[in-house]
């Protein structure tokens, strides 16, 4: 009785292992925890954009913004596109266009950087719920459309290298128009360079995504199956050459 219960309860895990491959795994992440103070102002005109990778599906993107002085309200536009990381252009149709904005710093939080002191900033929840797909690159871009000072986006510094592993930072200091359709014919023809180092990321709060397992992953995940596979076949065995007590 022991064997069979164990394995039926062994049965859920094979399941499962070999389900990992067809499913993606939903993941939240942030990198403003390692913000050391370099923030680049949202002025007119300027892009800013984060790309993403090897995912199904993102469902939100929260953006960290720091006030170092007094500003006033910022509006944005927001796309969500394909993306060309080639020619650091983005392919249209939009996916998604929308305006957000970014309040006074007067009503900005208190936060502490990777050093341990402090900021004020604000949290801009952008919600996308876009299906992907896994092999094509998208990107996530606010443009600055407010002509008054502006807050500033945070950017990831705390750590060398790539702190979203599945994708890196954007910007392009001026040129896009501040249109919501014609910034986003812009962001087709006028590319987006990278800055600083190719791991550069913006600063989140949080990223919502759901991930496509790297091969390698998926192939550990068969592997682990296979073995229970085999671990159950042998305790069915087991179970069929015991003893059987004579009353």
């Amino acid at each position: 009785m022991k064997r069979y219960l164990k394995t039926f309860l062994a049965t859920p895990a094979l399941i499962l292992a070999l389900s990992v491959p067809s499913f993606a795994q939903v993941q939240t992440i942030e990198t403003a925890s390692l913000f050391e103070g370099s923030a680049t102002s949202i002025a007119t005109g300027r892009a800013f954009g984060q790309t993403f990778t090897s995912a199904d599906q993102i469902f939100s993107a929260t953006y960290r913004f720091a006030s170092f002085t007094t500003t006033a309200a910022a509006n944005l536009n927001v796309y969500f596109t394909q993306w060309n990381p080639n020619t650091n252009t983005a392919i249209g149709p939009a996916l998604l266009s929308t305006t957000a904005v970014v309040p006074p710093s007067g009503s900005f939080s208190t936060f502490f950087d990777a050093t341990s002191t402090p900021y004020q900033g604000y949290d801009l929840l952008i919600t996308l719920n876009q299906a992907l797909q896994s092999d094509l690159t998208y990107a996530l871009i606010l443009v600055g459309t407010s002509s008054t000072s502006m807050p500033s986006l945070t950017q990831a510094t705390a750590a060398p290298g790539d702190n979203f592993q599945y994708g890196t930072g954007l910007v392009r200091f001026s040129g896009i128009s501040t249109n919501l359709a014609t910034g986003f014919t812009n962001l087709t023809s006028m590319a987006l360079s990278q800055i600083n180092d190719p791991g550069m990321d913006w600063g989140f709060s949080a990223i919502s995504i759901s991930i496509v397992p790297e091969p390698s992953a998926a192939a550990a995940a068969l592997v682990a199956g296979f073995v229970g596979l085999m671990v159950i076949r042998r305790r069915l065995q087991r179970a069929k050459l015991q003893p059987v007590a004579v009353a």
